[in-house]
């Protein structure tokens, strides 16, 4: 199945808005706290309103989606373009589970990278602790963390542990 990388509109909000608590209910036990009964109706119509608006700012943020060949979308990333301090910041990328090792982080980190080079922009990014890895094999080096109170499950028995995000940049190679 082709996938393919598009702008996204307002017109994908919903769809961009349940796949992002599709995944972050998942990996990111600050979303369930805040948010214990998932993505509701009233939910979804405050995320709206505040997307739409971001959404539309084209000169300050880059939203790129990436679709199946019957529209459906399997990933996102939001780069905002901060002018006054000359640099792109990721917030968010999300890849829906099943599409994961599929290239879509790749590309849609790809579309960024281009981006920056062709305005001189520097690259930086929070990582969410199972992401460090993939974004490390595409360009981006650590340079801090940003630790929180919440404690996630580590998996395999070993209890709770911090959660502690990585701040990163893209280390040019070209």
């Amino acid at each position: 199945m082709a996938l393919r990388i598009r702008s996204a509109t307002v017109w994908d909000l919903t769809q961009l808005i349940k796949l992002h608590f599709t995944v972050f209910q998942t990996i990111d036990p600050f979303e369930r706290r805040l948010y214990p009964d998932g993505l509701t109706n009233n939910l979804l119509v405050k995320y709206h309103e505040e997307w739409k608006y971001a959404i539309r700012m084209e000169d300050r943020q880059i939203w790129t989606k990436m679709i199946t060949p019957n529209n459906m979308i399997v990933a996102y990333a939001r780069w905002k373009h901060v002018k006054e301090e000359k640099y792109l910041f990721l917030s968010p990328m999300i890849v829906a589970a099943e599409y994961q090792g599929r290239g879509c982080g790749k590309a849609l980190l790809q579309r960024g990278r281009e981006y920056a080079k062709e305005h001189g922009l520097q690259c930086y990014l929070l990582a969410v602790p199972d992401a460090v890895g993939f974004y490390r094999k595409n360009g981006f080096e650590s340079f801090g963390s940003s630790g929180g109170n919440l404690a996630r499950d580590s998996g395999g028995g070993g209890g709770a542990r911090p959660l502690e995000n990585t701040l990163m940049k893209m280390i040019w190679s070209d």
